[in-house]
């Protein structure tokens, strides 16, 4: 079996990246169609953005005094990020629940 040159490369992190993605791509569709759902996208990339530059810091700056602070900010940031899904979820749970209801009612 053939394997990538890079040690730290894993299916499931490709997979996991495949969904990340496939996921912010139909938050962004949702979004552009639906006006209501872009403030809390606008949220949910600023606090992951946020949140990722964090982490990225915190790898980066072992043996500051910042580490420990920056680690709970992006556990902070990341919690908001996932919090802005629930939006989406509504959003798409409200159309599944009304295309249930109306072909009830044309039955």
């Amino acid at each position: 079996m053939l394997q990538p040159s890079n040690p730290a490369f894993t299916p499931r992190l490709a997979s996991a990246l495949l969904c990340c993605v496939t996921v912010q791509g139909k938050y962004l569709r949702s979004a552009l169609l639906h006006a209501h759902l872009r403030p809390s996208l606008k949220l949910h990339l600023g606090a992951g953005l946020a949140g990722m530059a964090a982490f990225a810091y915190e790898d980066v700056a072992h043996g500051m005094r910042w580490p420990p602070v920056l680690h709970s900010l992006w556990h902070c940031l990341s919690a908001v990020a996932m919090g802005c899904f629930n939006n989406l979820l509504q959003h798409v749970e409200l159309a599944v629940v009304l295309e249930g209801v109306q072909t009830v009612a044309c039955s």
